[in-house]
């Protein structure tokens, strides 16, 4: 029985009022009722405090045994939060700290213990919150109730207690009328007799103590006060369990407002291994009502039974090892909580379960007329399934089921039927699945709402024979899937549209891939004496109609936010083929739907990698056929091409329909348009509607290398070209003859994505007269296959797209636009990612595929960028005379006039980082008139050792060193100074607010205005005064900020055996060290040796390859001679050690562990660039030879650096430069003599 009482305006419950009002109460208490004596256990109710709109009711005994736990049930009954999914309730006993109770739809339940003899006050409050409620509002509410428990010892003579021993009951020991009742074991009621309990009494079970029913028992009243059964206080904290209330065959049960604590312990069992029962428990034939009253914080399964009949209404079961089990049993649970249940006990015992309440029946096909049904309930929270069936008839309605690890509902077992509507079910693992057998389901009404799959029907390698029905039915926001189909035990890929046992009829899902405007809404809006908003369903369809009628969910829909439940649409089982229009233009994704027809051209795969044929290691298949797309009466009809082959990709004739797909996404990212419209997919053989040539299909890719699992297998889809023919005279005397329009569009693509295409594989548009790629399965080849040993011919392919571009200044005819572009991508110093970067993320945005793409071949991303950079230096060295401002022309450009938004100075270092108007970052390196000097741990004033190391850079084709430029930089006001910050980019000191310029503030420090550290003096020391400015001048090298930098890499030792040939790629390659990467290790030591640098201990990487960083010390003053040869033969990074100390200086000699003697250390060269260093120094023109080009490079930058004598040692710049280039030429000469032309790679 709930508690009724006065209430108060929340206005008034000031602390004063309430305790004269406790104190009140109390005075009327001691009037009416003699201290001294103890009557029947009454459930009382004293102030209920009420603020915020709601009000509380709260059940409870008022008299308790100390020790002994009792059941308090808090239940909203009035206000806007009564209905809302979660409230919270603060219990607080005493003056102990208060415990959380969550309530679950507006009911929620804990015991209390209390330890002393005494009146506790018990205060519980409770809030809870709309999130979304009416007028777009976020709704508080809360109230409070107070009441008091007394606590009693049950050795005090003057408490009324009766005991009762085990064994059977008969006359006086059948009638429980009034106070505590200690059951001391087993005790039996005859078949022939009945015991009563009178309302109010509290029945004390001991460790052993079990109640079984042969006859009739009948608990309360259906208005009397509550009867608890609990476990018998043990005198410490240690609780321990009593065992059951068992009803024996055709025994009948009649429980009214009854209460189930600290039950379901086996007999003779103990706490710590602890074997579990049901608390209540039907054997056959027998015949249970339990109506009000609850079965909670129990060790063992709540309630259950074998072949009897069974009603729970208006009750609640919680926190119990399982809720409810029976077997061909007819069961009624009607506005019944079922909550929390199986999180917190431990069972041994294998025939208990954690789920919510589970119905199984062995019989193959139970009668239509013995069915169970689940009415107004609620089911949240729990370890396992929410309801599980397995082979009773039943019928689930207006009913919530949320929030269960492992399913909501799940379906299974031999021929029954499930009826299910006007239900909700979310926030579980699967919404409704049903898993085996040949039950026939139906759900209509119902909403399938935010779990990782709405709707599961079948599993992996099982056989279904069930249906399952869904009528007017939502399935929304679910993460995975919104219906998953498994048929003959492999899943659907495209499921949503069902299969020949999942009907639907009118089910209506979102998808956020939906391109289309939903012609169906789900909305959430406000109703009329509604507290929140509601649900309303604009469907659009008139054979639609969704009702969903739940009593304890009016607020359920508070939980969301509106705006993520939208693009509601219908999905449908027919395929329009009528209404299709038919177009050349193929895109994928936009429909929900798609099927293939009117297949044709079928072939099987033939390749040639030496594989045997009988190991069937290797298949394929392509074919052309119409494909149709749709959603709703929406359809598209396209003719396409698909190929789906595998093979060994590490031999020169390996073919992948996956290299056909990342050629289409290449050329989406170089712009050039010579692919046909194309997609990723994975062909599910089921959306193939004729059965034969889906069978064939299946059949060719059917081999050991095959990615085909139960989702079908992947494949590559093209758009259809009617007019094409073949092109076949690709060679060098092509590039001079007629040939098709775009030609040097056509090669340049060929030659970056490494496509090793035959003669035969040319095609061009008839209409166009354009090269168009089609046939790409031998594109994007790594260089670990591309450099390999094969055939000549089979060379000639690849070797042929070099010398097309790279002979006759052919390649000066590629486009200009591809060049710029990339220009921009292949500079480290651009805000533009590189090539690979670009290609790597449009693969990633294919989210089906990009899993497939990215594992196969994954070294080709960076493998695109390094072929960038070598089309880029042969077309700055054969075209553009190896002139930087053109090889870097907009960002020389940009940091030699360009505007500079604002500036920070770097604490400790020698360099400002400046933003330049377009967004651009780089570091002004200050120059000084002197050499280089240490300030601090620092070396100062390298940036004319930036510069010269930019132009070297450039000369020899690497493009591997961050853009520099030189620029006298008028402070003239408009260099704003935002503050100073730390190498970190941590801000030091603000100066934004103080709206200073770079020129003012340097000037203030130069003249002492402003204290600065020594760092900033010495930047401020280099500012010039001119007599023609009016302002000051700064001079410095403008260095690129290199974009995605990462410092500090290091790699194996293994790579120096392989520079002195000790070491194989295939070394490298278990050490995860790509072709493209060894190929930047070599140029880097090269560049190194040019620059005379000794000073490099660790590697730095850009994006996807290694990195020239810092090369503040090249040039180095401190080595005494022009060329330092164990920088070439030893190169640092891999000889000296970061223990060993930097090294001013040229070393005497390579480290003691290399024999001086052997001049053939560091014997591998890259090709290309050694070619273009011997090309440049043997140039028959005196101005076209390298040093030349540096002295006039260098003499067109805005700082004279041939002034600054000193800054380069006692050595000349150029003819340092000059004699490290010929000593390079005698050492590579060395090399071959030992190694042959195995010293290039």
């Amino acid at each position: 029985m709930a508690a009724t009482g006065i209430r108060l305006p929340g206005r008034l419950l000031t602390r004063k009022t309430i305790i004269v009002l406790l104190t009140l109460a109390m005075i009327v208490v001691l009037i009416n009722v003699r201290l001294d004596m103890v009557g029947p256990v009454a459930l009382k109710s004293v102030l209920r405090l009420a603020g915020g709109g709601c009000r509380l009711d709260i059940t409870y005994p008022d008299t308790v045994p100390v020790g002994a736990p009792f059941p308090v049930k808090i239940e909203i009954t009035d206000g806007s939060i009564r209905s809302i999914p979660r409230a919270e309730a603060s219990v607080v006993v005493g003056d102990s700290p208060g415990r959380t109770v969550t309530l679950y739809y507006g009911i929620g339940t804990t015991n209390l213990t209390l330890t002393r003899e005494g009146a506790w006050d018990v205060l519980v409050s409770v809030s809870g919150r709309l999130a979304y409620s009416a007028g777009g509002r976020v709704a508080d509410e809360s109230c409070t109730e107070q009441f008091s428990v007394k606590a009693v010892n049950l050795d005090d003579p003057t408490v009324e207690t009766k005991r009762i021993q085990r064994g059977t009951l008969n006359n006086a020991a059948l009638q429980w009328t009034k106070g505590f009742v200690v059951i001391e074991g087993a005790v039996t009621v005859p078949a022939s007799s009945q015991l009563i309990v009178n309302p109010g009494v509290v029945v004390l079970m001991k460790p052993d103590a079990r109640i079984e029913v042969l006859g009739e028992a009948k608990l309360g009243t259906k208005e009397g006060q509550p009867i608890v059964f609990t476990s018998y206080p043990s005198g410490s904290s240690e609780v321990k369990p009593w065992n059951q209330l068992l009803f024996g065959r055709y025994a009948i049960g009649i429980l009214h407002n009854a209460w189930f604590l600290q039950g379901g312990a086996s007999a003779h069992s103990n706490f710590g291994n602890l074997d579990t029962q049901r608390v209540i428990h039907g054997e056959e034939s027998s015949d249970i009502a339990f109506i009000g009253g609850g079965i909670i914080d129990n060790v063992g399964g709540a309630i259950g039974g074998e072949r009897c009949r069974l009603q729970v209404h208006r009750a609640v079961i919680s926190r119990c090892n399982g809720g409810g089990s029976v077997q061909q049993a007819v069961v009624t649970l009607q506005n019944v909580h079922v909550t929390e249940i199986g999180q917190y006990q431990t069972s041994s015992s294998s025939h208990l379960t954690g789920d919510g309440f589970t119905f199984y029946s062995s019989r193959i096909t139970p009668p239509d007329s013995e069915f169970s049904k689940i009415s107004n309930s609620v089911f949240a929270v729990g370890g396992g399934l929410g309801i599980h069936h397995k082979g009773t008839n039943l019928v689930i309605e207006s009913t919530i089921v949320e929030d269960f690890r492992r399913s909501c509902v799940v379906t299974s077992g031999e021929k029954s039927r499930v009826t299910i509507r006007s239900a909700i079910m979310r926030n579980c693992r699967v919404g409704l699945q049903q898993s085996y057998g040949q039950p026939s389901v139906t759900l209509s009404n119902s909403a399938v709402v935010n779990n990782e799959v709405g709707i599961w029907y079948g599993d992996e390698n099982v056989e279904n024979g069930g249906k399952i029905e869904l009528e007017n039915t939502l399935a929304m926001g679910n993460a995975e899937k919104n219906l998953k189909v498994y048929s003959n035990g492999v899943e659907r890929a495209d499921a949503d549209r069902g299969s020949e046992n999942v009907r639907l009829k009118c089910f209506f899902v979102n998808s956020e891939s939906v391109k289309r405007k939903a012609r169906s809404q789900f909305t959430l809006v406000e109703k009329k004496y509604s507290p929140c908003l509601q649900p309303k369903i604009s469907l659009n369809h008139s054979d639609c109609n969704i009702a969903l009628s739940l009593p304890h969910g009016k607020c359920l829909w508070s939980e969301y936010n509106p705006e993520t439940l939208s693009g509601v649409r219908l999905e449908r089982l027919d395929l329009c083929q009528e209404c299709c229009k038919e177009t050349s233009e193929l895109t994928f994704g936009n429909f929900d739907h798609w099927r293939m027809l009117n297949i044709q051209n079928r072939k099987g795969a033939t390749i040639h990698t030496g594989q045997e044929v009988e190991t069937r290691e290797e298949c394929g298949v392509s074919f052309a056929a119409d494909l149709y797309q749709y959603t709703d009466s929406d359809c598209q009809k396209t003719k396409v091409q698909l190929k789906s082959v595998f093979s060994n990709i590490l031999h020169f004739q390996g073919e992948s329909h996956l290299r056909e797909l990342k050629a289409h996404y290449f050329d989406r990212v170089m712009k050039t348009s010579l692919t046909p419209p194309s997609f990723g997919m994975i062909l599910d053989f089921s959306n193939i509607m004729d059965k034969n040539a889906s069978a064939l299909a299946r059949e060719d890719v059917d081999c050991t290398l095959s990615d085909r699992n139960e989702n079908g297998v992947s494949a590559f889809v093209t758009a259809w070209l009617p007019d094409i023919g073949m092109y076949t005279r690709l060679s060098v005397l092509l590039a001079d003859l007629v040939h098709p329009k775009n030609f040097f569009t056509y090669v340049p693509f060929l030659y970056l994505a490494n496509c090793m295409k035959s003669g035969h594989s040319h095609f061009a548009d008839k209409e166009t007269n354009n090269y168009v790629l089609i046939d790409n399965d031998r594109c994007l080849v790594p260089e670990r296959v591309a450099s390999g040993d094969m055939p000549p011919a089979y060379r000639y392919r690849l070797d042929r797209l070099s010398d097309i571009l790279f002979t006759k200044s052919h390649v000066c005819k590629v486009p200009e636009e591809m060049i710029e572009r990339l220009k921009l991508a292949t500079s480290v110093s651009s805000k533009v990612p590189s090539l690979g970067i670009q290609f790597k993320d449009e693969v990633l945005a294919d989210k089906v595929m990009a899993p497939l793409l990215l594992k196969e071949d994954p070294e080709i991303y960076e493998e695109v960028d390094g072929r960038a950079s070598t089309l880029l230096a042969e077309y700055n060295s054969l075209c553009e005379n190896n002139d930087v401002d053109k090889f870097d022309n907009k960002l020389r450009d940009v940091y030699k006039t360009s505007a500079i938004k604002h500036t920070y100075i770097v604490e400790g270092r020698d360099y400002i980082l400046a933003n330049f108007a377009d967004d651009d970052l780089a570091y002004l390196k200050v120059v000084s008139d002197g050499p280089r000097k240490q300030v601090g741990d620092q070396l100062f004033n390298g940036g004319l050792a930036e510069l010269v190391s930019y132009h070297v850079d450039r000369l020899v084709g690497l493009g591997r060193v961050p853009v520099a430029a030189s620029r006298r930089l008028l402070l003239d006001g408009s260099v704003v100074l935002k503050g100073v910050i730390n190498a970190q980019g941590e801000v030091v000191q603000d100066l934004e607010k103080d709206h200073t310029t770079l020129g003012r503030y340097l000037s203030d420090v130069q003249t002492k205005n402003i204290r600065a550290n020594g760092s900033v003096e010495w930047i401020a020391s280099q500012l010039r005064h001119d007599p023609a400015e009016k302002h000051p001048i700064l001079d410095v090298v403008v260095v690129g900020k290199i974009k995605d930098l990462k410092q500090d890499i290091k790699l194996s030792n293994q790579v120096k055996n392989f520079l002195n040939h000790d070491a194989w790629f295939s070394d490298l390659k278990r050490l995860g060290i790509t072709r493209q990467m060894t190929w930047d290790i070599m140029d880097m030591h090269l560049l190194d040796f040019l620059l005379h640098n000794p000073h490099r201990t660790t590697f730095a990487t850009s994006e996807l390859r290694l990195v020239s960083y810092d090369n503040t010390r090249a040039f180095s003053a401190d080595i005494g001679g022009k060329v330092c040869e164990p920088l070439l033969r030893c190169p640092p990074v891999f000889y000296s050690s970061v223990e060993g100390g930097e090294k001013s200086g040229c070393p005497a000699s390579c480290p003691t562990n290399t024999e001086d003697g052997d001049k053939n250390q560091n014997c591998r060269f890259r090709r290309g660039t050694f070619e273009r260093i011997r090309r440049g120094s043997e140039a028959a023109a005196e101005k076209d030879n390298l040093v030349n080009k540096l002295r006039n490079a260098l003499s067109s930058e805005a700082i004279n650096v041939n002034s600054h004598k000193d800054y380069f040692g006692r050595y000349d710049l150029y003819e340092g430069f000059q004699n490290r280039i010929a000593h390079l030429s005698s050492h590579v000469k060395r090399c071959m003599e030992k190694y042959g032309e195995y010293v290039f790679v």
